[in-house]
């Protein structure tokens, strides 16, 4: 009887050990596969897709429950497929599929009899989560209409569709220049995205997309919406991203779709509510506009070459919503989510100060000499006898809230700076004295007002840092690091 437990065990425990392989696609051939769907062919439930940089031409199709990540990024990893149809297909109602990191890009076929995607499709009860993704330059299926069974045929969304049974949490991604297709005949696809299930869009930039136009038919039919369109039972939430640039489509009787959000043409049971975005005209018909919606221009640093970080002033800096973001979460290029006073809109974080960056988990230090807000996040400053500072420290989210910190400063030359023990901390053992602490952080932080006594101290440099102690932090020892600022004596 013992005996036999113990071997179901171990045969339970080998099947969930091969249901968490890991397989590596190259396709130069350094790996065991060169293909992606090469490796899905092959793997289980939980296992996970680590893809080399390359140009992959072929159509993905993901079934099963799988995590598919690019080890380079979506910059120097492409889905490229030569043939019709979506690049990417996500599909059955057992599959809940993480898809992260490429560059995608396909074509819909142009006697398709569906209205399916150039890009992503994602169908058949699956749920989704696409992240850090670029879909651009996707086209979607022309369908062709039946004079006797369906006479009219909507176009397939250029990027990206989510049929009425399925869902996607679709987040730190770039939507660009997609187009909608035309219905032969009928209604024009969506550009981007065509929300027919339940979508939930965070920190994403939608940009360039144009929906296709309705083609002649006896009953007046409307054009695809340009970024985003609703289907009739489709749920979205938009929060924390960017919908500017994008044109909707033009109906058969002149009228053009919206832009940005496209309602759907009958509400059976649909929802839609944008929040804390920067979306271009977002007051349209049945979108629930929430809190933090502007309409300004984002102050991309180069649209001209696909850089869509923002610059330095843009209002979508430290305008989004932490509720949208997780406070530990990283950006489209993987840098920390939360660089400031909250998260930013789009799919980039501005960096501020780059300079001996902590961990950036939710832990900010600023310090403001002679009542100078601007430099307040600017790590490396000028402070002499007789200044006033004032130190402020905070969990921007809240998410660390109640946990011990300390606050640490280090005096020291430049010919002698301290030697960090540990990575994001950036004082040593040996010359660090805590200032503040330990104590637990409060609901909107702590602060402290110096004033400098007169007088030289130059060529002194005082160093100063937080540390949290937490479990939440991914860093060693469980310690969440603010960035470390430098206050030169004049």
């Amino acid at each position: 009887m013992c005996k036999s437990f113990v071997f179901a065990l171990a045969i339970l425990l080998a099947q969930y050990v091969a249901g968490q392989s890991t397989l590596h696609v190259d396709a130069a051939g350094g790996a065991p596969f060169t293909t992606i769907q090469g490796a899905i062919s092959v793997a289980l439930p939980g296992d996970t897709i680590l893809v080399a940089p390359g140009v992959y031409d072929e159509t993905v199709v993901i079934s099963r429950s799988l995590t598919v990540r690019s080890t380079g990024g979506a910059a120097a990893t492409q889905i490229l497929p030569t043939a019709d149809g979506p690049a990417v297909r996500i599909v059955g109602s057992a599959t809940t599929s993480l898809l992260e990191g490429f560059t995608i890009t396909g074509h819909g076929q142009t006697m398709s009899v569906d209205s399916l995607p150039g890009g992503i499709l994602v169908a058949f009860g699956a749920s989704a989560q696409i992240r850090r993704c670029v879909v651009k330059d996707c086209i979607g299926s022309s369908p062709i209409g039946s004079p006797f069974i369906f006479p009219t045929v909507t176009g397939g969304a250029g990027g990206m569709t989510v049929d009425s049974s399925a869902s996607a949490i679709i987040e730190n991604c770039l939507f660009l220049n997609n187009q909608g297709a035309a219905g032969v005949p009928g209604a024009g696809g969506p550009g981007g995205l065509l929300a027919a299930g339940t979508c939930d869009v965070r920190h994403c930039v939608f940009t360039g997309n144009t929906g296709g136009t309705a083609t002649i038919a006896l009953a007046p039919l409307k054009g695809g919406g340009g970024a985003i369109e609703i289907g009739p039972q489709g749920h979205i939430t938009v929060s924390n991203s960017i919908l500017r640039g994008n044109m909707g489509g033009t109906g058969n009787m002149g009228t053009f779709a919206e832009d940005e959000i496209e309602p759907p043409t009958v509400a059976l049971f649909a929802t839609a509510s944008v929040s804390h975005s920067d979306v271009e005209n977002a007051l349209v018909p049945f979108v629930t506009v929430g809190p933090g919606v502007i309409d300004l221009a984002p102050s991309f640093v180069n649209p001209a070459m696909e850089n869509y970080a923002l610059q330095a002033g843009s209002p979508c800096i430290d305008a989004g919503d932490c509720g949208a973001t997780s406070p530990l979460g990283r950006d489209f290029l993987g840098n920390p989510r939360l660089r400031g006073f909250a998260p930013d809109m789009g799919a980039y974080e501005f960096l501020h100060d780059t300079t001996r960056m902590g961990t950036s988990e939710d832990i900010l230090l600023t310090t403001v000499v002679n009542g100078n807000t601007a430099d307040a996040l600017v790590n490396t400053k000028s402070i002499g006898g007789g200044d006033s500072l004032v130190v402020h420290w905070e969990s921007p989210c809240g998410s660390l809230d109640g946990a011990p910190y300390f606050l640490a400063a280090q005096f020291y030359v430049p010919s002698m700076p301290p030697v960090p023990i540990l990575p994001a901390l950036y004082l040593d053992m040996g010359g660090a004295a805590i200032v503040d602490g330990p104590a637990n952080l409060p609901p909107g932080g702590v602060t402290l007002t110096f004033s400098v006594p007169p007088g030289s101290f130059a060529p002194a440099i005082s160093r100063v840092q937080v540390l949290v102690i937490t479990p939440l932090s991914q860093a060693p020892f469980s310690v969440a690091t603010s960035d470390a600022q430098d206050l030169v004596f004049l």
